[in-house]
């Protein structure tokens, strides 16, 4: 980590302090409108809060930044416009109406609506003017940032990416240098969450190059280091983690915290990890769970993805009912329990639409391709199923493996079995670790199940919800040899039947489950 910027002042916390404390300087209020941005990144609010709540509105009526450094600190609803007051003025464009917009924006995300901050920042078209570069004031590149983590926070991540861009390469220096140091960090979470681990290293190296300054703000900054790290490292399969703390200190980024465990659990098949994290999070009183961002979402998802994982397609439809249901990460999740459900047609449909909808992220389009593809394989439309997939890697040598570890298994097994030869899929045959298909199967308390073949061939047909007659025609026996292979299989892993089978392939192997609940 490079050292403190050196042209940060610390000992400005003690000034505002002193000249606030009354009784009052008479320049205060002045200083605090001139330098609010400063101030608010260098003193900490729990001490802001009394000295401005002493302070009387009609004071702050004519100082534009005093009043928005007031608004973020006590939250004070009085002291704002209502958004509908907003609508019908002219669209802002000097420094106090931009302000003014800002704060209304700010206390709508705080609340945990990010999504309607987001919808009243193209009503209010609040957006960053451009050429960002040339603007002179301080509050531009701010207000890029802000507006890039609220995208972020609302799961749209075309749009975050743009304000995130134009933060990063805004000319802030001095005490301004946390804007850019924020938004490459808030760069490499968005590409790692997104599927592209590559760039999200080069934001990471970017911002750990850049000094840190004085600001209280700057371990939050560090937090978001910290996420993009755990889930690089998660992809890569290092052992990694975040350090033991509660997910109430990552402030408004404790979903990607609480995605992080989820993630982790999975990945070892440790439902019960996964079911302790979520159980946490829910009696944590966390901000945003009742609002419409990914704060919302990503306990309602962590519970979908947890039932898939032990083959109840029923309880996941439930618990994604509590999801908003317009983000992109709940319009996966619905496509991967449609698959699961067998209901091609609502497959297409959102697949069809989340990748029309962010076409330039990876993850999901590699995801939503791969159930449309399996649906192909299925199909018997072989060549189908291998264009979709070259289109969504674009020739990628590999793939982060928690996206291949959601892949179908019927894509990933037929990759292997018939597309090895052709190096522009080489990222569904990955040879450096396991994923679906390549984790042998195995007893639950570690013992080695030595099935035949067929006998795997059987179970991933009997966990792809098949019945015996079609498994029988599938694979070119009869009915009774099926019933057979079956009986041998039940007694090998310990199943008293069909269910039981199928939760013992989900819980020990990667093969997903059709079952109905």
């Amino acid at each position: 980590m490079t050292e403190r910027d050196p042209r940060a002042d610390p000992l400005i916390a003690e000034q505002v302090i002193g000249r606030l404390t009354p009784p009052r300087d008479p320049g205060a209020l002045g200083f605090l409108d001139e330098r609010w941005l400063e101030i608010w990144h260098l003193v900490p609010p729990a001490r802001l809060a009394p000295l401005l709540a002493s302070v009387p509105e009609p004071e702050l009526r004519a100082l534009p930044g005093a009043r928005f450094l007031r608004s973020l600190v006590l939250g004070d609803a009085a002291a704002l416009p209502e958004p509908d007051d907003l609508l019908g003025a002219a669209a802002p464009r000097t420094l106090q109406e931009r302000m003014r917009a800002a704060a209304v924006l700010a206390r709508t995300r705080l609340s945990g609506r990010p999504a309607a901050a987001l919808a009243l920042a193209d009503r209010l078209d609040a957006g960053v003017p451009a050429p960002l570069a040339g603007v002179a004031d301080d509050f531009s590149p701010y207000q890029a940032l802000q507006l890039g983590i609220t995208a972020l926070l609302a799961n749209e991540p075309i749009r975050a990416l743009g304000f995130l861009e134009r933060a990063r390469s805004a000319r802030t220096e001095g005490r301004f240098g946390f804007v850019a140091r924020d938004a490459q960090f808030k760069l490499a979470l968005l590409h790692q969450l997104h599927g592209d681990p590559e760039q999200a290293a080069e934001h990471l190296s970017a911002g750990a190059a850049l000094p840190r300054g004085a600001s209280w703000t700057e371990e939050w900054i560090d937090q978001t280091a910290e996420l993009a790290a755990a889930l690089a490292d998660q992809d890569a399969g290092r052992p990694g983690g975040l350090r033991d703390r509660p997910l109430a200190a990552y402030g408004e980024l404790w979903p990607f915290a609480l995605l992080v465990q989820v993630r982790e659990g999975l990945l070892a098949r440790d439902t019960e990890a996964v079911e302790r994290a979520l159980a946490v999070a829910e009696h944590a009183g966390l901000p945003g769970t009742d609002g419409d961002g990914v704060a919302a979402s990503t306990i309602p998802l962590g519970h979908a993805q947890l039932h898939l994982s032990r083959g109840h397609v029923g309880r996941a439809r439930r618990a994604m009912l509590r999801a908003p249901q317009e983000l992109l990460d709940t319009q996966l999740v619905r496509a991967r329990i449609a698959f699961i459900a067998g209901e091609h047609a609502q497959v297409a449909a959102e697949a069809t639409q989340g990748m029309t909808r962010e076409p330039g992220f990876f993850r999901h389009r590699v995801e939503l391709a791969g159930l449309l593809a399996a649906i192909q394989l299925q199909q018997g439309e072989d060549a189908v199923a291998r264009s979709l997939m070259l289109t969504a890697l674009q020739a990628r040598p590999a793939i982060p493996r928690t996206l291949y570890r959601f892949l179908p298994h019927e894509l990933t097994s037929h990759a292997r079995a018939s597309w090895g030869d052709d190096a522009r899929l080489a990222a569904l045959i990955p040879a450096d670790y396991s994923g679906p298909g390549h984790r042998p199967l195995t007893a639950p308390l570690g013992r080695a199940i030595d099935l035949s073949e067929r006998e795997r061939e059987t179970l991933e047909l009997l966990v792809a919800g098949y019945s015996r007659a079609r498994i029988a025609e599938r694979l070119f026996v009869s009915e009774n040899t099926v019933k057979s292979h079956l009986r041998t299989l039940y007694r090998k892993i310990g199943a008293r039947d069909r269910e039981t089978a199928v939760l013992w392939a989900v819980t020990n192997t990667h093969a997903p489950s059709r079952g109905r609940d």
